[in-house]
């Protein structure tokens, strides 16, 4: 392995030649390759290559060969080559395959590879959604959502970075997807399924009423006819926050639209209609959460002041003992409480009635912040280098964890809030055990 590439040093009677490891033609490995003259012989499908140019002499596609010197008897191989299409294709079919598989870490270091060969993050991007919304079996799932934060988060990042982030999303995929069949959802429905309520209603109140195969028809229709993705968001929020299902649906649904925005129709056609599904699908939430949450109505808030809430509750949390099991302290928790919080206040650019979502959110954050410490001082500032740096080098995790942790990283810096960036900061750089703080945490409507 040369940096991102893997090369196969062949020796011949002139000299060593270095080529790509893997067959151009399906991807074997070439290391028990037959070797006469200056030809190298696939074991596999019997091509073969002219180790001097990598031209194919038989009928297939030529392989990369690499400029070799020796110098005192080491041997140099010039690897700074700008990769072609056919190279990056096998890369990313490499990583298709590890998802497929279930392999978590072998697709990180496949999605780390790809894109240390040069591929554009946001074709990457639109790799891993595709197939997470492809093989999803009940709504987005939130590790596919976290693509959309991994790409929010490539300006404030190196390139190294940059993969680090993207294979921890990959290896997330791999583990809630693993060998997972692709889905088929239902056909596209016609216009004729909104042409008498109109788009935002229709979406609104399939979603409300948990139509969840339906509002997927519905959504796919209206892509395929042409419907602008802002049109579409605004009906499935205003669904959403209506009947609240837990705090992932609007999450998912902001990041999916966001998806749909920035990586176009391809990504839209997937990942569009599955998060509508999974906005009508979510579980009933307990009647005592709803109850906490009509006790903070006579007390509304601005929606920067309930995720400036959210992250205080980040920064204060605390539990003063182990003891006791009946707790449902979570650090991540509250990690997503500040989630659904900024989500809450996107969707309120699309629908007044979001504002029953910043109530959850604040429920949320009271759920799950533990006994809570007095304030101390004012937070210090957090630049948005250090939230970055933070998120490259941050503990290993789950990968629902995973998303929780990219999705409040974006949160962070999208805004000043000295608050929010240092309750985020602390969530980042705490290790894994401690964020879950794990005794009985999880009732399923808040499953993190």
């Amino acid at each position: 392995m040369l940096g991102a590439r893997e090369v196969l040093l062949v020796g011949t009677d002139e000299g060593i030649r270095a080529i790509d490891r893997a067959c151009p033609h399906e991807g074997f490995r070439l290391d028990l390759a037959e070797v006469r003259g200056q030809e190298l012989t696939c074991p596999a499908h019997g091509w073969r290559f002219d180790l001097r140019s990598g031209a194919c002499v038989t009928a297939g596609e030529d392989t990369r060969t690499y400029t070799v010197a020796v110098r005192d008897g080491a041997i140099f191989v010039d690897v700074d080559v700008e990769p072609t299409e056919q190279e990056l294709a096998m890369a990313s079919e490499a990583v298709l395959g590890a998802l497929e598989m279930g392999r978590g870490s072998l697709a990180a270091r496949r999605t780390a590879r790809l894109l240390a060969l040069g591929e554009d993050p946001r074709r990457v991007a639109l790799l891993l959604a595709r197939y997470g919304g492809s093989h999803a079996d009940a709504g987005l799932d939130p590790e596919t959502a976290a693509v959309a934060d991994a790409l929010a988060l490539v300006p404030h990042l190196d390139e190294r970075a940059v993969a680090l982030v993207f294979a921890d999303v990959a290896a997330a995929l791999a583990s809630r997807l693993a060998r997972a069949s692709p889905r088929f959802g239902p056909d596209p429905a016609t216009p004729f399924a909104w042409t008498d309520a109109g788009p935002r209603a229709t979406l609104a109140a399939l979603v409300d009423g948990g139509e969840a195969d339906e509002v997927e028809a519905v959504v796919a229709g209206m892509l395929a006819a042409g419907l602008p993705v802002a049109e579409i968001a605004a009906g499935l929020a205003e669904g959403t926050v209506r009947s609240f299902r837990g705090p992932w649906p609007l999450v998912v649904l902001e990041r999916a639209v966001r998806l749909a925005e920035l990586l176009g129709p391809d990504a839209a056609r997937v990942v569009l209609p599955v998060a509508a599904h999974g906005c009508a699908a979510g579980a009933e939430v307990p009647q005592a959460f709803l109850a906490t949450s009509d006790t903070l109505a006579g007390a509304p808030r601005a929606a920067a002041e309930v995720v400036h809430e959210c992250g205080r509750a980040l920064l204060q949390f605390w539990l003063p003992s182990d003891d006791d099991v009946d707790g449902t302290g979570s650090l991540l928790g509250c990690g997503l409480a500040l989630a659904h919080a900024a989500a809450a206040e996107w969707a309120l650019d699309l629908t007044p009635v979001a504002s029953a979502s910043l109530l959850h959110a604040r429920s949320l954050a009271g759920v799950y912040a533990g006994a809570a410490a007095e304030a101390t001082g004012i937070p210090a500032e957090h630049p948005d280098v250090a939230i970055a740096a933070a998120v490259a080098r941050s503990s290993a995790q789950t990968p629902r964890g995973i998303a929780v942790c990219l999705a409040i990283a974006g949160v962070a810096l999208q805004r000043p809030d000295p608050t929010v960036r240092a309750g985020v900061l602390r969530l980042l750089e705490t290790t894994r055990r401690e964020r879950f703080t794990a005794r009985e945490l999880q009732p399923a409507f808040v499953a993190i």
